[in-house]
């Protein structure tokens, strides 16, 4: 007699489920620069709203991809008075090498 009962999960695609995306995108951020001992940036409703338009047609995994390769290539902006659009444009740039690398066809995510 089986010691455990299994009960399958079914969660539809992310695609289908875009409210669960800023969630997973903070968890994914906040986790990714623990790893590397960086200060986590923080979304906008703009990147929200980018991040929920893209399809994730490898779901979970490739938006975690996405967000991991982000913080590894994000270098730390300079201290204000430009710090908020200096993080802007360095998240752009690291979201830009990890596009054309092909891992994902976003063009932007995070701003601080």
């Amino acid at each position: 007699m089986p010691t455990h009962v299994q009960f399958p999960i079914e969660l539809p695609p992310l695609r289908e489920r875009t409210e669960d995306i800023p969630a997973l995108v903070g968890h994914f951020v906040r986790e990714s620069a623990r790893k590397l001992g960086v200060n986590a940036p923080r979304l906008t409703s703009a990147n929200d709203e980018e991040l929920q338009s893209y399809d994730w047609p490898g779901n979970v995994r490739e938006l975690q991809n996405v967000i991991e390769h982000a913080v590894v290539l994000l270098e730390p902006a300079p201290k204000p008075p430009a710090r908020a659009q200096l993080q802007h444009a360095a998240w752009m740039l690291a979201l830009s090498s990890v596009v054309s690398a092909g891992v994902s066809a976003m063009s932007r995510l995070f701003v601080e």
